[in-house]
């Protein structure tokens, strides 16, 4: 069993460390109860996530992970079960903050670290939200420790590695593999969780990460660096959306070996594949997969619930290859019928990405009260994209009809701490027929000097913007891709627009949240001999967001 360090706050920890540290919280907690026996962790420390999950389990009690680390949402969840405990680290999370438990001096542990009974339930998590409501699933020990020894076995992690996460334990895959898959192997894992490129190499080079896992969303940008910039590992993994083609071609820069991984919050892991090597995706062992009706994926899996009828009926649609393995084809949940025309919004997807200069897309079907019934919108990110060009590309595939009534060209797609899209999150790059109102700041100073410019902006943020509904009901925050596209970007393109596209983010951060009424203000810091702008959002003095912005330049 390893344990985690990486130099972030709180240092390194051993193996024994771990079983003391979860001895203390577990004599924290209250005795157990008909009405208590479920604990909502909410720590984004992966060494205390880690520390809260073992406490819970010795108490015999059921961890539930949130869809988001986010205050409301942890407070939402709670405030379903009078009775469920929350363990937290941060500042705005009530319940019992495990900091200062792991603060006191440690007791002689007296923590088992005993086997599971294989039907007993260790965990509730839930759907990203990618495609409707997070939805709950239950997990048992079968389950999650079952799949964390064959993905230790089936890839050779062992004691030697040390795993490095960019994403959330919250969900299946972070947990799966950034907490489990060390704690059953043996192997080694960072407590910190850095997503940004520049972070993600520095905490590989301090710690000497073998294992890197990670989603397509933040390995583009990580494969962006520059060669003697980007960090190299043993073994990668990529999982939550499709890899691209291109981005799949660039992943021997960063490790010697790569596995794509197939699954779901309802199944567990499905099948695994090596990206640019492998075109069909080959089952775990112990899973068995066929094609239903439609190219429906059926599934035989000792990780899905054992209730739960077999074959399973997953989602996606499949086809089957001569020698057991299979091409996945998208989602059956994701053909949308508009005007009695069939479309599967993967399809759309894939040939958005396609067009030239089209670095990602996402499409999402909408209702209507139309005769049509339903119709697409579909965002892309890129520079220098014409609305009419995509379409013209689209038409010479697609029925007219099936066209996007609505298309959204940005910077960058927005992404959730899995690295994917919520559909509130696509909608929310839309401009409903009721109006929007744009998030504006006054500006209070510009300040020139031959070799730089600053400038200030100051306001108060509306609590009536489209952007706060759905994100999130009970504590309202501004999102951070609001933030740089509506705030920083935009008064970027109006000061400087000989600085063009936005060629790449780097070391941004966001630590405070932005909530409605707050007065912030916005500085701007360009040094003319670089295509780049830094950029902090503050509140009453206390950074909430900052980062760097990398432009290409107009081209001659």
């Amino acid at each position: 069993m390893g344990a985690g360090g990486d130099g972030s706050a709180g240092g390194d920890r051993s193996a024994g460390d771990l079983l003391r540290d979860a001895d203390a919280v577990a004599r924290a907690l209250p005795p157990t109860s008909s009405r208590a026996d479920r604990v909502l962790v909410a720590c984004d420390d992966r060494y205390r996530f880690a520390v809260c999950l073992l406490a819970a389990w010795q108490t015999g009690r059921v961890v539930a992970l949130p869809p988001n680390g986010q205050p409301g949402t942890i407070r939402r969840f709670a405030a379903e079960d009078g009775a469920t405990i929350v363990l937290g680290d941060g500042d705005q999370i009530s319940g019992l903050d495990v900091r200062g438990v792991l603060a006191q001096p440690g007791a002689t542990p007296t923590f088992a670290c005993r086997g599971f009974e294989g039907d007993r339930r260790l965990a509730i998590v839930f759907t990203s939200g990618s495609t409707g409501a997070p939805e709950a699933w239950t997990k048992t020990a079968a389950q999650l420790l079952g799949e964390a020894r064959l993905l230790s076995e089936v890839f050779g992690v062992g004691p030697g590695d040390r795993i490095l996460a960019t994403l959330p334990p919250q969900h299946i895959y972070g947990l799966l593999f950034g907490v489990l898959l060390p704690l059953t192997s043996g192997a080694a894992f960072l407590r910190s969780i850095p997503f940004h490129a520049e972070s993600v190499a520095a905490r590989a080079r301090e710690s000497s990460a073998t294992v890197l896992v990670s989603v397509p969303a933040h390995l583009k940008y990580l494969a962006a660096l520059e060669r003697s910039e980007a960090p190299r590992f043993r073994l990668l993994f990529s999982s939550g959306a499709p890899l691209d083609a291109l981005l799949a071609q660039a992943l021997p820069r960063l490790a010697h070996e790569a596995h794509e991984i197939l699954g779901s919050t309802e199944t567990g892991g499905m099948a695994s594949r090596r990206p640019a090597v492998e075109e069909c995706w080959r089952p775990l062992p112990g899973v068995h997969v066929e094609a239903g009706p439609e190219g429906r994926l059926l599934l035989d899996s000792p990780f899905v619930d054992a209730s739960a009828s077999r074959p399973f009926q997953c989602a996606d649609r499949i086809e089957l290859a001569a020698d057991g393995a299979f091409r996945h084809l998208g989602r059956l949940d994701d053909v949308v019928k508009v005007a009695g025309k069939r479309l599967a919004l993967s399809d759309l997807e894939r040939m958005l990405r396609a067009i030239e200069g089209v670095r990602d897309a996402a499409a999402l079907a909408v209702s209507t009260d139309a005769a049509r019934g339903a119709e697409v919108w579909a965002a892309v990110a890129g520079q220098g994209l014409a609305p009419s060009a995509i379409r013209e590309a689209l038409f010479q595939q697609l029925d007219p009809v099936l066209l996007p009534r609505r298309l959204r060209i940005v910077d960058q797609l927005p992404a959730g701490e899995n690295g994917k899209p919520t559909r509130a999150m696509l909608l929310s790059l839309f401009d409903p027929a009721s109006g929007r109102r744009d998030l504006t700041l006054a500006r209070r100073a510009h300040q020139r000097t031959p070799s730089a410019e600053l400038v200030e902006f100051e306001g108060e943020v509306p609590s009536d913007l489209f952007w706060f509904r759905g994100h999130f009901e009970s504590y309202p925050i501004l999102p951070g891709v609001v933030q740089l596209n509506q705030l920083v970007m935009a008064e970027c393109r109006r000061l400087w627009p000989e600085l063009g596209g936005l060629r790449r983010l780097s070391r941004v951060k966001f630590r405070k949240p932005i909530g409605t009424g707050d007065r912030i203000a916005l500085s701007l810091k360009r040094e003319h001999a670089a295509l780049a702008v830094s950029y902090q959002i503050t509140r009453a003095g206390e950074s909430c967001s900052s980062g760097t912005l990398e432009f290409e330049g107009h081209r001659p």
